[in-house]
């Protein structure tokens, strides 16, 4: 009774009847900063057969269960009826509400259950958990054959067109975006997230690759940004912005002498902006940009001392910054002093 109860208080904050759209592009951003870092190669790149993963990687079990779950998210709260809360289940409610093509969700469901059918084999064989699909060939031609197919071949056939038609699907719902890799952090792979309020050890991990010695504060600095603890974060578009740039911009800092420290002095400069979404659009809209303020914070801790605490300097430096975009000449770092 106690439970049932509780789940009624917090169903108004679950099923919102005017959703921040934002924080769904919140949600997507890390959900394809994960894919990114798992060594996705984007949309129309081919998918490898052999030890593909098929819960995590491109049109997998999770990409349906996003697509689900955020177009129960948006519609929800004003439609009871699609709050169901298996995936099948809502699939076809989302359908019968006209929130989906009937098409599209009978292709997400028939693949759902090709992909849940084989995971659960998968698992067999190997007598634990995994998502991954065997890299021999003999392996694939015994999950081949436990799935029912008479070859390798028409296995592969059917489990590509399977993630071919999830992924295209999954990318009508979701606009393209820009990627979310940056060079240093794609050269390092493994993942970069930070949710929660621990840290992930494969991050961590990540983190020590790129080339900072100390990952823990790392982690615990970018949480505070997610968490909106400087005032430059907590808009949403801000918290979205930053999701999306984390990966350029932990690239940036990492090809700094000093990564820990020049991303320290970065966030001093954050924790004293009064908003952050015009520096974060900026970045976004020119990627050079944050390279060269990442340098600039690297190499000349006055100036990332005075930018900390003057808001009009970190402007003209910018303003001077963009304008110079494209051109042979660099930024004069004094020339943003007072």
């Amino acid at each position: 009774a106690l439970g049932e109860q509780f789940l009624r208080e917090i169903r108004p904050f679950v099923w919102r009847r005017h959703l921040d759209f934002a924080a769904v592009a919140d949600i997507h951003s890390i959900k394809r900063q994960i894919y990114a870092h798992k060594g996705a190669k984007g949309a129309g790149a081919t998918i490898a057969l052999a030890g593909h993963d098929v819960k995590l990687g491109r049109g997998g079990i999770r990409e349906i269960e996003f697509t689900a779950q955020v177009l129960q998210l948006i519609w929800g709260g004003r439609d009871p009826g699609l709050r169901d809360p298996t995936t099948l289940g809502a699939l076809a409610a989302l359908a019968a509400a006209g929130r989906i093509e009937r098409r599209a969700a009978a292709d997400l469901a028939d693949a759902y259950v090709f992909l849940r059918n084989l995971e659960h084999r998968l698992q067999m064989v190997a007598d634990r958990q995994t998502h991954r699909l065997p890299e021999d060939e003999a392996g694939l031609a015994r999950i081949a054959s436990f799935m029912g197919f008479a070859s390798g071949e028409e296995f592969a056939a059917a489990f590509l067109g399977h993630l071919g038609r999830v992924e295209r699907h999954y990318g009508n719902f979701f606009e393209a975006a820009p990627a979310l890799t940056g060079t240093a952090a794609t050269e390092a792979g493994g993942n970069l997230v930070f949710t929660g309020v621990e840290d992930d050890p494969e991050t961590s991990a990540t983190l020590k690759r790129m080339g900072f010695a100390d990952p823990g504060s790392v982690a615990a600095m970018i949480r505070a940004w997610h968490h909106g603890r400087p005032r430059a974060t907590r808009s949403a578009r801000a918290r979205e912005l930053l999701t999306e740039l984390m990966p350029g911009l932990l690239g940036a800092f990492a090809r700094q002498f000093n990564p820990d420290q020049a991303l320290a002095r970065f966030d001093a400069v954050l924790t004293r902006l009064p908003a952050g979404v015009q520096m974060l659009s900026l970045f976004r809209r020119n990627p050079a940009l944050l390279d060269r303020v990442a340098g600039i914070l690297g190499a000349a801790p006055e100036l990332a001392n005075h930018l900390a605490h003057n808001a009009a300097a970190l402007d003209g430096l910018l303003a001077g910054s963009v304008s110079q975009l494209g051109g042979a000449g660099g930024v004069d770092p004094s020339a943003c002093l007072p």
